[in-house]
């Protein structure tokens, strides 16, 4: 047997003049806090005995022994059982030396230890802290200890969370949708067409296919995006600038996906002239500009480079580049939404 059958701690009461119970030679680990029951039955007049002698029962705790304290009709021997007598026998030693127990409990301050192998044999009473390796006051001051790791814990947490908090914000947003209250903004809300109009050359136009519409529209990563792009949502018929200056209008955000073709470009100019006046008129909210390659900035046209020293961009290839993109596009639309 490996357990004590729970049923049977009221056994008095159903059984009250049993007066044995073997369990001793098994293989238990466990022992159920056994109640006194024959004080609530009359035909108790005997101690009843539960034997649990030579099982596996290595822990010996002081609530335990204090269950035992009042036992007036149960007997519970748990001697020859092979207890681990280390630091944590220590108030079962001071409990036993100290209280008054029953007498059918008087074996209990011959008990024997059986591990570690230099106390095997000694009774507990015996035992001194030199011998259990236990400091006296390095045992009472344990929980301040506890409580120390789990403070300077705590803080080392706190301080990682404040470091990183623009990531962790990041992530929560785009991959759980959840938006952080310092986040919110009191902008005028307008409904649009589109999250973000992409202004690119078209010797990018297989990446922003390829690589960049299926991680912003997918809602694999959270939020799919609705994006604006000239050669799918350009109106036919419509002048270049006509469709240029809709698309900015109707999107809340324009992004920039400035590469050396771009900078080649006047039609990719011309779009950042318009989403450059339209970010002026947004407090500086508009553009979000993401670099593609290695761009130098000699002979850009100085209202792109001025942009380029003044707000913050994002670059292709860094770890949370697709979050940070993503954050940057939903944030205030989807703040205000849910607002």
């Amino acid at each position: 047997m490996f357990d004590t059958f729970y049923k049977l701690q009221g056994w008095r009461l159903r059984f009250p003049v049993m007066e044995y119970i073997d369990f001793s030679t098994n293989n238990i680990t466990v022992l159920p806090k056994i109640r006194d029951y024959g004080m609530a039955s009359k035909k108790t007049k005997s101690v009843g005995i539960i034997d649990l002698r030579r099982n596996n029962i290595t822990s010996l705790t002081k609530g335990m022994i204090d269950s035992f304290s009042t036992h007036e009709f149960v007997k519970v021997d748990i001697s020859e059982n092979p207890f681990l007598c280390d630091c944590g026998i220590i108030e079962v030693i001071e409990y036993l030396s100290s209280k008054t127990m029953p007498k059918d409990y008087d074996y209990l301050k011959s008990l024997e230890c059986a591990n570690p192998s230099k106390v095997r044999g000694r009774q507990l009473l015996s035992l001194s802290l030199t011998e259990l390796n236990c400091n006296k006051e390095t045992f009472e001051t344990f929980p301040i200890v506890v409580m120390s790791i789990i403070t300077i814990t705590f803080f080392v947490i706190i301080l990682l969370v404040i470091y990183f908090r623009d990531p962790i914000k990041i992530i929560l947003f785009t991959r759980l949708n959840i938006n952080c209250p310092c986040e919110f903004r009191n902008d005028i809300y307008e409904e649009k067409e589109y999250d973000a109009f992409i202004a690119y050359s078209e010797k990018d136009v297989d990446w922003v296919i390829r690589i960049a519409l299926p991680k912003l529209e997918s809602e694999d990563a959270g939020k799919a995006c609705r994006l604006c792009l000239h050669h799918r949502d350009f109106v036919v018929g419509n002048t270049i600038a006509d469709n240029i200056f809709n698309s900015v209008e109707n999107s809340h955000h324009t992004i920039l996906l400035i590469s050396s073709e771009f900078l080649k470009s006047e039609w990719c100019m011309m779009e950042f002239r318009t989403a450059l006046r339209k970010n002026l008129h947004h407090k500086g909210r508009h553009l979000i500009i993401v670099l593609k390659g290695n761009i130098t900035l000699d002979n850009v046209d100085p209202d792109l480079k001025n942009c380029l020293n003044t707000h913050t961009y994002l670059k292709i290839g860094d770890v949370l580049f697709w979050d940070r993109l993503k954050y940057a596009i939903l944030l205030r639309h989807n703040t205000r939404q849910n607002n």
